[in-house]
């Protein structure tokens, strides 16, 4: 997993729905120039930071994903939430995707019973 942080790596990122959904007659996919946008702001956000990955094989995406951290979002016990969103893969890595998720899950649960909240969202990053 590579993280984005440039802007080879958005193209990278927004293509991997591209071509997971380019048989898909009612998909729209995102602007390049949106999501740069929304990359930005997220990245200066202090409510809400998005850190988008992009997986490759041979040098071309093949799965996507980024960690989102809420600030103002929070839990019954006031600690900030966080999730995993725009995941998708080719259909051709699907084990790899399963243990991608299942990795993340092992880690979760680890770092609930064993760190604070802010230590939880980097490892869970370093998982994914």
């Amino acid at each position: 997993m590579n993280e984005v942080n440039d802007e080879k790596g958005i193209n990278q990122f927004l293509s991997v729905a591209i071509q997971v959904y380019e048989n898909d007659s009612v998909w729209v996919p995102e602007s390049e120039q949106t999501f740069l946008e929304r990359f930005k702001a997220w990245k200066s956000s202090l409510k809400v930071k998005m850190w988008p990955f992009v997986a490759l094989v041979d040098k071309h995406p093949v799965a996507r994903g980024a960690a989102i951290l809420a600030a103002a979002v929070k839990d019954e016990d006031g600690s900030p939430q966080g999730w995993i969103g725009f995941f998708e893969s080719l259909e051709e890595i699907k084990m790899r995707r399963n243990k991608i998720l299942h990795s993340a899950k092992i880690y979760w649960r680890w770092l609930e019973r064993n760190q604070s909240w802010l230590q939880k969202s980097i490892i869970c990053l370093l998982a994914f």
